[in-house]
């Protein structure tokens, strides 16, 4: 379990610190650094996979080329109080993750320090509604969502039980959700015709609904709650605007589903983005960080519970609530009293 991470020069973090539960939700405005605390524990677990197959310590750190340097360093994860520190070329806001992570030199360090089973969503309707075909011996989803159905089809033949529990959470999630079906799909891969799978969903009143005709909240729980229950458990799960396409409702459904999972597998982190304040209305207020940018162009994150009018207004108001009337302007001056 992570319990701190700090960014110094990665994106649009200058420098900052940001505690985190086992459930811990981010909010504020676009590009303000929410999604960045999620990509740089991407590239942190990535860049242990590649210390394993290099078959190095998994510690590490990595310098890109150029003058610059960013820092990423974690306190906690699954070996408890030990840390690790990320180094590199600064992040520049708006550059590519897929471009962030090139020309590594890995460097063992003392301590090991293993994240565990990290997923990392940022869920695509598209994707998450394609025919899947997979050769792998266990199918996974894809960050964007991609092989849901061989992955669901998997489950189903493997793991029946586990199916059942992925599509009785999505029920209660969705209540108007049924079942879930699968039929055979013609696509091509490299000039092959191939058969691959196709997800159905039967809802109340509307049987035989192919993915493309499902509605993306649908989906993107549907993936989310698959991740959450598979085999082997995840350890972190970075999930990239979680409440997506969901009615208010089936928000706060969504996150009771969610802490009945988490009890069952204790060991389980999810840090997630938001856009709601329906959702945060169902989080504890240690739980939500937020997250502003100030006239520079400089991200600041700090926890709900520092806002300064927060002990005034906490029985008062939800989460939710404490967000859509306190704003995120605090955190800006917050951060600069602090600096003082």
């Amino acid at each position: 379990m992570i319990k701190t991470v700090e960014f110094e020069n990665f994106k649009a973090f200058k420098k900052v610190t940001i505690p985190l539960e086992p459930l811990t939700v981010f909010v504020g405005p676009n590009s303000s650094g929410k999604t960045s605390v999620l990509h740089g524990l991407k590239i942190l677990s990535q860049s242990q996979e590649d210390m394993k197959v290099a078959g190095a310590n998994p510690a590490l750190s990595y310098r890109r080329g150029g003058t610059g340097q960013f820092s990423l360093r974690v306190v906690g994860g699954k070996n408890g109080e030990t840390e690790i520190k990320l180094q590199g070329q600064p992040m520049p806001l708006k550059e590519e993750l897929g471009q962030e992570v090139g020309n590594l030199q890995l460097m063992p360090e003392t301590n090991p320090y293993v994240l565990g089973n990290v997923v990392f969503l940022e869920l695509n309707a598209i994707q998450l509604a394609t025919p899947s075909y997979s050769q792998e011996e266990i199918p996974t989803l894809s960050s964007s969502g991609g092989g849901l159905a061989s992955v669901l089809v998997d489950l189903q033949l493997r793991e029946p039980e586990r199916f059942s529990e992925v599509a009785n959470a999505l029920k209660a999630v969705i209540p108007a959700v049924e079942r879930l079906r699968f039929k055979r799909a013609r696509v091509v891969d490299r000039d092959r015709g191939l058969w691959s799978h196709r997800l159905i969903v039967d809802f109340r009143g509307a049987k035989d609904v192919p993915a493309y005709l499902v509605s993306q909240g649908t989906l993107l729980a549907l993936a989310f709650l698959t991740v959450l229950l598979s085999k082997p458990a995840p350890q972190l799960v970075l999930m990239d605007d979680i409440d997506h396409g969901l009615h208010p409702k089936a928000q706060w459904e969504f996150i009771k589903v969610l802490r009945k999972i988490m009890a069952q597998n204790p060991e389980l982190q999810i840090l997630a983005t938001s856009h709601s304040p329906y959702f945060l209305d169902e989080l504890k207020p240690e739980e939500v960080r937020m997250t502003s940018l100030d006239e520079n162009g400089e991200a600041h994150c700090a926890p709900l519970l520092q806002n300064p009018d927060f002990e005034k207004w906490k029985d008062d108001l939800s989460a939710g609530e404490l967000w859509s009337v306190l704003g995120d302007e605090w955190v800006n001056k917050l951060q600069e009293k602090g600096a003082h």
